[in-house]
């Protein structure tokens, strides 16, 4: 605008002075172009440009405009390619589900693209680092299935294809190092457990009572934590997330990146909590427990970059 709005004020000048005794105007050597007018464009719509003209009468147009239809980029990736894919994840991980995973979906459909931008877990500067890709198959259940599928492979392509697309059109997130980290560490962590271990004493754990009745009562279909008749079946599911949270979490250092695994102690405090059963965790449980923790990082710590056989 700064470059046309003094073409259009000589325009406007020179035909005065013409009437004055000055040079008159000279016709239009193109009748196609309109002397000091005005043109007309386009640019991802319809626009009506402005021109100004010199006194040789010849004009320059401008235009710009928005056009409508089916969302374009990255946007449009994710409605067509990726939120089909997602749609496994919604009846768990969307606010209308009764389910107790993370809503990290949000609400309806319509909201997924929203909830997921907003989530630098999810959409950040490394594809391969978003939980869409890293998450996998979800924690087994009692017969060691597991209680939910990995995105696919085509949804995993169509993922990357999104999240890449996102990183051309924004300056996107880092990924969220102590999450993305401890995650991993944890994962290691309930690989280096053993069933050998764990029937030291840790078995036990199934034959706790409370005072509305054995544990298991609630918890042999694997809800919140795995507590049924068979020590095998519990021990499957304690050595991955998120049942291994219960046992054990991340501690992180000052700047928020991982630092070490400890301890979580939520079978000796779950007790002493508001809504649940009330019980005191036997003396002999919790040392079993401990001796089980023990043994486990001693493994973790040992195998070179925690990652045991």
């Amino acid at each position: 605008m700064n470059r046309v709005v003094p073409i259009l004020s000589l325009s406007l000048v020179l035909p005065s002075v013409g009437c004055l005794g000055g040079p008159a105007p000279q016709p239009d050597p193109d009748p196609g172009m309109p002397a000091g007018g005005g043109g007309t464009g386009t640019g991802g719509g319809t626009g009506t440009g402005t021109g100004g003209g010199t006194g040789g009468g010849t004009g320059m147009g401008t235009g710009g405009g928005t056009g409508g239809g089916t969302a374009a980029g990255a946007r449009g990736i994710f409605d067509t390619e990726v939120k089909p894919e997602l749609a496994v994840c919604g009846g768990c991980h969307s606010t209308g589900s009764s389910s107790s995973g993370p809503k990290y979906l949000g609400g309806a459909q319509d909201q997924w693209y929203g909830s997921l931008i907003s989530d630098s877990r999810f959409v950040n500067s490394d594809p391969n680092q978003s939980l869409l890709i890293t998450k996998g198959a979800h924690a087994p259940d009692a017969a060691g299935k597991p209680t939910a599928p990995a995105l696919s492979a085509t949804g995993v392509t169509a993922a990357k294809k999104w999240l890449l697309a996102e990183g051309v059109e924004r300056v996107l997130p880092r990924p969220p190092v102590s999450a993305v980290v401890s995650a991993q560490e944890i994962e290691k962590f309930g690989k280096c457990m053993t069933l050998t271990d764990f029937n030291k004493g840790a078995n036990d754990l199934m034959n706790q009572n409370t005072n509305q009745g054995p544990c298991t009562s609630c918890h042999e279909t694997g809800n919140y934590v795995m507590l049924g008749p068979t020590a095998t079946t519990n021990f499957n599911a304690l050595k991955t997330v998120p049942y291994l949270m219960k046992f054990v979490l991340p501690t992180l250092n000052t700047d928020g990146s991982f630092k070490d695994i400890a301890q979580a102690y939520r079978f000796r405090d779950r007790g002493k909590e508001l809504g649940h059963p009330t019980y005191t965790l036997t003396a002999t449980r919790a040392q079993a427990l401990d001796a089980f923790f023990s043994a486990t990082y001693a493994k973790y710590k040992a195998a070179p970059n925690g990652v045991c056989p």
